[in-house]
This record gives structure tokens, sequence and C-alpha cells, in this order.
């Protein structure tokens, strides 16, 4: 999920927040992620959280290639997902055959 900050009196700061969120989001980069992205006279912020360090830098490294983009400040957080525990298994009592 990639959240942008409200409207800014800078009309070119939110064009390039959109287009920054459109390209990550066509490169499919935003998924299991949750990524604010901030502009300011050409410089993004990238923030939030990213399920790992490849991910950060293919998000990072793609932010960059944007038409417009000066530089790209990088605050984004790795937290793993944790793959969810297996069910938990009854012991039954083994029966002995005679």
């Amino acid at each position: 999920m990639i959240t942008l900050p409200a409207r800014t009196t800078d009309p070119t700061a939110s064009d390039l927040q959109y287009r920054v969120a459109l390209f990550l989001q066509q490169h499919r980069l935003a998924g299991g992620s949750r990524l604010r992205i901030e502009a300011h006279r050409g410089v993004i912020t990238l923030s939030g959280q990213v399920p790992s360090f490849h991910q950060r830098q293919l998000i990072y490294s793609f932010a960059r290639r944007v038409a417009g983009v000066i530089q790209v400040i990088d605050q984004l957080e790795v937290v793993p997902v944790e793959p969810p525990s297996p069910p938990a298994v009854a012991k039954a009592p083994l029966a002995v055959v005679a």
C-alpha cells in the first residue's frame, strides 16, 4: 500500500509523488509494503515498512529512475514477514500391537 500526503501547495511536488507511486505500482514493487512518499523540490523521501532488504533496494533504485527526481532519501524499515506457524498437531498416545 502506498500513501501520499495530502495535496501540497506545490503542484510539482504532488505530481512527482504521484508519478513515483505509479511507477512503483506498475513494477509491482509495493506489494507487501506500507510506503509513504513525500516530495519537495525534486527530493523524494521514502518511509514505511518493506518485507525484505532486496525489496527496499528495488524500491530505492526504481524511485531514482523517475523523471524529475533529483535525490531519494531512504527511510524505509525492513520488517520481515513471519511465515504462519504450522497448525498444532495433537499428540495421541501410540498404540502398541502385541
